[in-house]
């Protein structure tokens, strides 16, 4: 008897072993697990990770959304696509001042017409005229279209202050303000068309349509050979074409058909015939 209870006894005890050693096993599987989970976790996504992709993400959100639909388009140095114009969704088609000057510097300077030297003068005053009649009827109208056209045209008429600083010609507008010109011509037309402006908000928007439309016609009438003239004339004239739809545009919504002053009409319905340019 005793030795049936004692080789009892010892099984009982290679049984408590057995299990002992099991629930040993079991608990290093799970601590070696846990550790595997916590490495695979810590090289896909670790939390500053996802902490600082975000906010970068959020910026060149933002950025896409505030920049202008295109930017460094219009006519270049001999070529499109990487010229000094920037064109926003409304159409209003800014001339970036050092991408232009970049361009001037890459062409010769070449001895100009007489010509070409009173067209000069004449187009600083035109777009100076644009830009103060803008200004008037934006002061009036309280109309963005007004308001981004006038800063838009700020940049034309300095784009053709660099081309009168290029060829030292003294600038007609140097001292004179807003609504004062030296030709008589345009002097008159700036007190036509600010009294025309305050009439109606559709006679402002026409005023707008006609001054792109002589602007369009007086570049053209001046188109010239010489390099750097063409250049800076190319690029008014684009964006000149995109302010005449844009005019154009708002007084259709009116109700209201623009007919050219100075233009052809195939010429005017060619340009109201294709969209946007830049």
């Amino acid at each position: 008897m005793f030795h049936s209870v004692s080789r009892l006894h010892r099984g009982w005890l290679r049984l408590g072993s057995a299990v002992a050693m099991l629930s040993l096993v079991a608990v290093s599987c799970s601590s070696d697990a846990s550790d595997t989970a916590g490495s695979i976790a810590g090289t896909t996504a670790p939390a500053d990770a996802a902490t600082t992709t975000t906010p970068a993400f959020a910026t060149a959100t933002t950025a896409a959304a505030t920049a202008p639909t295109t930017a460094g388009t219009g006519p270049g140095p001999g070529q499109h696509g990487n010229g000094p114009l920037t064109v926003t969704s409304d159409g209003s088609s800014h001339v970036q001042h050092e991408r232009m000057q970049d361009g001037l510097s890459a062409l010769p300077l070449d001895n100009l017409s007489t010509a070409d030297r009173e067209g000069l003068i004449y187009m600083r005053e035109e777009e100076k005229l644009a830009h103060d009649v803008y200004q008037v009827l934006a002061d009036t109208w309280n109309r963005p279209i007004f308001t981004n056209i006038a800063t838009a045209e700020a940049t034309h008429t300095d784009a053709v202050m660099l081309l009168l600083s290029r060829h030292s010609i003294l600038d007609p507008s140097a001292t004179r303000p807003p609504g004062e010109f030296q030709n008589a011509t345009l002097q008159g037309l700036y007190g036509q068309f600010t009294t025309r402006g305050a009439a109606s908000l559709i006679e402002a928007l026409r005023v707008g349509a006609e001054i792109e439309d002589l602007d369009i016609a007086d570049l053209r009438a001046r188109a010239t050979s010489t390099a750097d003239i063409t250049l800076v004339y190319d690029n008014l004239e684009l964006a000149s074409r995109n302010h005449l739809r844009a005019f154009v545009a708002e007084l259709a919504k009116l109700g209201v058909t623009y007919q050219p002053v100075h233009l052809p009409q195939a010429d005017y319905d060619s340009i109201i015939a294709s969209p946007i340019e830049g």
